[in-house]
C-alpha cells in the first residue's frame, strides 16, 4: 500500500527545524551528497515536470544518500530552512517496486521543509540543487524514512524529485510607516522578531498593520499558506508562546484550519508582507486556556507571508 506523501509532509512540519539566508547563487551553500556508485546504477529518462521512468536491478542498497542533478534548473539554489514545493517518484530499492508518487500535473504537491533534522536524506539530496532542477537520490541509512514509506528501517529509497519552486525565508516586502502605540517589533538578522507590547490595555477589535508589503501572489480564501509566525500574550511575560522562528522552519496550512483572527489576519495580504495582527480573545481561544497561553488572552502575532497556493 501507497503511503501518501502528505503523510510524511505532516509528520515532518510537525517537528523542528531551523531558516537561513535567503534564495541565492550557490555560494556559503553546502551540499550534503554526492554521486555514487548507487546512483550510477539508476537509469532515468524523462523530461522535468513529467513523470519519470526509472529503471535499476532489484537490490540495490546504500548506507548513506547519494544524488545528483540529471537536469539543472535556472531558479534560485535550495537552502537550509527553506521550504520547497515537489514532485517525486519513490522506489523501494530491494524490490524496485513504486512505493510512493505524485501526480506530475500540478495537482498535490507536497511542500517540504529543507532540513536535516526533518528529512534526513530528502535534505540531503536536495540541498544547494537549484529549483527547476531533476535530482536523482539513492538514500539509505535513513530509518526513519524508510519506515514513514512502510520499509524495514534498513531500507534503501531510490527516488526522483522535480524541484519546482521555494517560498521565500522571509517577508521581502518594503518596509512600511507604522502607527505609534502599537507593539514594537525589532527584527534580528535573520528575520526573526522580537516583540515588546505597550503598557497600555489591550485593544478589543481585530488589528491588522502591514510593517512590510510585498508584491506576491495575494493569499485567497481557503487557501494553503507557507508563514513564519512569532505569538506573544498581551500583558504577559513577553516571551513567546508559539514561535516558527524557534522551532526553525515555516509553517505550512490550510487558512480555514487555524483561529479566526489569524485567518482573517492573512486572507488578501500578498506574499513578502509582514504583518503585525492583534487578536482579541474573541476571534482567538477565547476562554478556553490553550497550552501556555491563558483564558481571554489577546494574542500579538507578527506573521511574515512566504508563499500560497489553493
Amino acid at each position: 500500500m501507497k503511503i501518501a506523501l502528505s503523510v510524511l509532509i505532516t509528520a515532518a512540519s510537525a517537528l523542528a527545524l531551523v531558516g537561513c539566508a535567503s534564495p541565492g547563487n550557490s555560494a556559503g551553500c553546502t551540499p550534503l551528497s554526492t554521486s555514487g556508485d548507487a546512483t550510477k546504477k539508476v537509469s532515468v529518462t524523462g523530461n522535468f515536470g513529467s513523470k519519470p521512468t526509472v529503471t535499476f536491478d532489484a537490490g540495490l542498497s546504500a548506507t548513506e544518500t547519494q544524488s545528483e542533478a540529471l537536469s539543472t534548473g535556472a531558479g534560485d539554489v535550495v537552502l537550509p530552512g527553506q521550504s520547497i514545493s515537489i514532485d517525486a517518484q519513490l522506489y523501494d530499492g530491494a524490490t524496485g517496486k513504486l512505493i510512493n508518487e505524485t501526480a506530475f500535473d500540478g495537482t498535490g504537491r507536497p511542500t517540504i521543509p529543507v532540513n536535516i533534522e526533518v528529512l534526513g536524506g530528502i535534505t540531503k539530496a536536495l540541498q544547494c540543487q537549484h529549483v527547476g532542477s531533476r535530482v536523482l537520490a539513492v538514500i539509505g541509512g535513513d530509518e526513519t524514512l524508510a519506515t514513514n514509506m512502510g520499509l524495514d528501517k534498513t531500507g534503501t529509497i531510490v527516488a526522483v524529485f522535480d524541484i519546482v519552486s521555494a517560498n521565500l525565508q522571509k517577508a521581502n516586502g518594503e518596509p512600511q510607516v507604522v502607527p505609534d502605540g502599537l507593539p514594537r517589533v525589532v527584527l534580528a538578522d535573520d528575520g526573526t522578531p522580537g516583540i515588546t507590547i505597550p503598557n497600555t490595555a489591550a485593544p478589543t477589535a481585530l488589528s491588522v498593520t502591514l510593517l512590510k508589503k510585498g508584491t506576491g501572489a495575494v493569499v485567497a480564501a481557503h487557501a494553503n499558506v507557507t508563514v513564519h509566525y512569532t505569538g506573544v500574550v498581551w500583558g504577559g511575560t513577553g516571551e513567546a508562546f508559539d514561535s516558527s522562528w524557534t522551532k526553525g522552519t515555516p509553517a505550512d496550512f490550510n487558512v480555514d484550519g487555524v483561529i479566526p483572527g489569524f485567518r482573517d489576519a492573512l486572507v488578501g495580504q500578498a506574499v513578502g508582507s509582514q504583518i503585525l495582527v492583534i487578536i482579541p480573545p474573541d476571534q482567538g481561544y477565547g476562554s478556553q486556556a490553550t497550552g501556555n497561553i491563558p483564558a481571554n488572552s489577546t494574542l500579538v502575532f507578527v506573521i511574515d507571508i512566504l508563499g500560497t497556493s489553493l
